[in-house]
């Protein structure tokens, strides 16, 4: 994530950035974008529907707030470390097969096969050709020159 975090802050180096009111900036880019910092949003989404900064919010960021180090605070914890360590800090125990039939030698249960229904429609009559594959003088059609 820190890499992808890099990535969006060198993408947004270039744009220009103008605040409009406490907490609310805009990023000259392309269209205009919008980033609210107070209520964690920007224009196109990324940052809402994600819980990760967008480039618009890390620009904004970088450029009014000056390092990076302060970035932590508006991305979400699922992303941060501590959460993926919390993740496993339980036992993981494996589960316990109850109800599957023994099929080893000498059992007198039968697997059976299971049942072919015809498809629909009228059956393929022409092998699709693998890539590597080349056509015989016989099989090349008649409007395909040699």
């Amino acid at each position: 994530m820190d890499k992808k975090l890099g990535k969006k802050i060198t993408k947004g180096r270039s744009w220009r950035i103008y605040k409009s009111k406490t907490g609310l900036y805009e990023v000259k880019y392309k269209p205009l974008v919008l980033v609210n910092l107070e209520e964690g949003t920007c224009y196109c989404g990324y940052w809402h529907f994600n819980g990760f900064l967008c480039a618009h919010a890390a620009t904004v960021l970088v450029k009014t707030c000056g390092g990076e180090g302060s970035l932590a605070s508006y991305i979400n914890s699922f992303y941060h470390v501590e959460a993926y360590q919390f993740t496993f800090a339980d036992n993981i125990y494996p589960i316990i097969p109850m109800d599957i039939p023994d099929f080893t030698e000498g059992s007198t249960q039968v697997i059976k096969a299971p049942r072919n229904r015809r498809q629909y429609g009228r059956p393929c009559t022409k092998r699709i050709r693998s890539r590597g594959e080349e056509h015989s003088d016989s099989a090349r059609p008649k409007w395909e020159v040699p």
